[in-house]
Order: C-alpha cells, then structure tokens, then sequence
C-alpha cells in the first residue's frame, strides 16, 4: 500500500493550510464471526487505510477468505474542523459512491476517532468505497432552492405586476373614454337642445301678420 502511504502523507502535510475542510484516514479491518451491528472483535489480517474527503471517492480492498466475515472502519479526521463540517464517513457498494450509502459512521463534533460496528462482507465485491458527507451538500442544496424560489418569486411578482399594470391601464383607459363620451355627449346635447329652446322662442316672438286690406273685401 505504499500508493496510500504517500497519499496520507501528502495530506497530512497540506492539513494546516485548509480551513474548514473535512479529511480523514480511514481503515478497514477484517474480522472473523462478527454479525451485523455487533462490536468489532476477532480481528484478522492486516488492516488497509485511504484517505477520505467529500470531494473524493476512495476505494479500499474487501478481502474475502474462510476467515473473514465481516468488515469495520475506524475514522480519524486530519483537519480539525472535520467533525465540524462532516457529520458522517459514507461507505457504498459502488465504486462512484453514488446513491444512499450502505452503512453511515457517524461524526461528532471534538471527537478525535469514530468507529462502526460490524457489517457483513458478503455486500461488497472487489472494494469497499468511502466519503465524507459533509454540511456544504445540505448548504448547497438550501441555497440553490432559496435562489430558485427568489427567481420564480422574481417573476411571479413581475407578471402579477405586470398583471395588474394592464388591468389599471385598461380600466383607466375605460374610464377616460366613458368620461370623454359622456362630456361630448353631454355638450352635445346641451347645444341642440339650447339651439331648439331659442328657435322656440323665435318662433314664439314673431308677430303673425294681419290680414290685408284685399283678403278682407274677398279680393
């Protein structure tokens, strides 16, 4: 395993200059007749170790034989914040850690190590895979649906605006019109009806002619 060794040791020097980032060693050990969910016991065979980070995928070897039944992982974080951003060591079936991992090792804040309990090796073929689940995922997930709703609410508002923008705009057109309808209407209106009051009362001045000298002798 001289690969991981270099690997280790590669982050362990470049640990002090990364802030809030979560890297940790992790190592798998193989037992004999330790059930599902019992404490680790019986340990055979030399234990491997990668290094584990939420950006990464690492692989570490399942070692079948008649002695081995079973598997456990220890976590020993690098960086200090590491218990402080990642809650949990995620150990998957496949080898792009895709999907809910099988088992979880749950991390707490301060805690030098964490260590799982027994699970079967019967899950895994040729390697077991391993990353940290770490607090930026549920972060990253919170911020993008706060942008999505921002942005459908953006445009909700626009069109609502917009919306009532053209109702106000029609109803005031609207009203203008009735408004102008009614005054030239009204003016209209008002004008024939002074103009037929006046010839009215020309109609009503006007003296009627006297009958004439001949209409009176029946000329």
């Amino acid at each position: 395993m001289h690969f991981s060794n270099l690997l280790l040791a590669s982050a362990i020097t470049l640990a002090p200059t990364v802030y809030s980032y979560g890297v940790a060693t992790v190592e798998i050990a193989y037992h004999e007749a330790c059930s599902n969910g019992e404490v680790p016991t019986n340990k055979v065979d030399s234990p491997e170790s990668t290094i584990a980070t939420k950006d990464t995928c690492a692989q570490l070897p399942a070692k079948h034989s008649f002695d081995i039944d079973a598997y456990s992982f220890q976590v020993t974080p690098i960086t200090k914040d590491t218990t402080h951003v990642c809650h949990a060591l995620g150990v998957y079936t496949n080898d792009e850690c895709d999907g809910v991992p099988l088992t979880v090792v749950p991390l707490f804040p301060g805690k030098k190590e964490a260590e799982s309990r027994c699970i079967r090796d019967g899950y895994f073929k040729e390697s077991v895979s391993v990353r940290l689940i770490c607090e930026h995922e549920k972060g990253d997930e919170e911020q993008d649906h706060g942008q999505d709703h921002e942005q459908d609410h953006g445009q909700d508002h626009g069109q609502d605006h917009e919306q009532d923008h053209e109702q106000d705009h029609e109803q005031d057109h609207e009203q203008d019109h009735e408004h102008d309808h009614e005054q030239d209407h009204g003016q209209d209106h008002g004008q024939d009806h002074k103009q037929d009051h006046e010839d009215h009362r020309e109609d009503h001045e006007q003296p009627k002619a006297k009958p004439g000298l001949f209409s009176v002798l029946g000329l």
